[in-house]
């Protein structure tokens, strides 16, 4: 093999190499997407705690949450990039006047809290914490996974 086939091997290489590389990098930069997911349990019984929903390593979007409850004892709580917190009921329904996103009410003989537009870049943790057993008649979450 002469310098010359030796010279254009090693550039053929080196340029395959060079478009594998800059792949990957597109394959980062592209966005796809988002999924769309739903969770819709019924009937959940929740001692002390259950995770409703976690995710990491991604970026999404909760576009509506919805818990149908046959009490009103239990905090809601959220962890993202951007924000930490744990809200009782009652702290919703105060909040819900307030802000259009939050819906906390009672409807028959259920306590049902309505969440919405609640987004996240690299985690999303929400759960529910109960000081004594509540049965949860609907926990609905439809979400967006980036």
């Amino acid at each position: 093999m002469s310098d010359r086939s030796l010279d254009w091997a090693v550039q053929l290489v080196i340029a395959e190499e060079a478009a594998n590389l800059l792949a990957e990098r597109m394959k980062r930069l592209v966005r796809r997407p988002p999924s769309l997911m739903i969770l819709d349990l019924k009937d959940v019984l929740v001692q002390e705690s259950m995770v409703v929903l976690e995710k990491a390593d991604c970026a999404g979007e909760i576009e509506e949450l919805v818990l149908r409850s046959d009490g009103r004892e239990y905090y809601l709580e959220l962890a993202t990039d951007t924000i930490d917190m744990a809200r009782s009921f009652s702290d919703f329904e105060d909040l819900s006047e307030m802000v259009d996103a939050i819906a906390a009410f009672k409807d028959g003989d259920e306590y049902v809290l309505h969440l919405e537009r609640l987004s996240w870049t690299k985690f999303c943790t929400v759960r529910v914490r109960a000081d004594k057993p509540i049965v949860f008649k609907r926990v609905f979450v439809r979400y967006k996974v980036y």
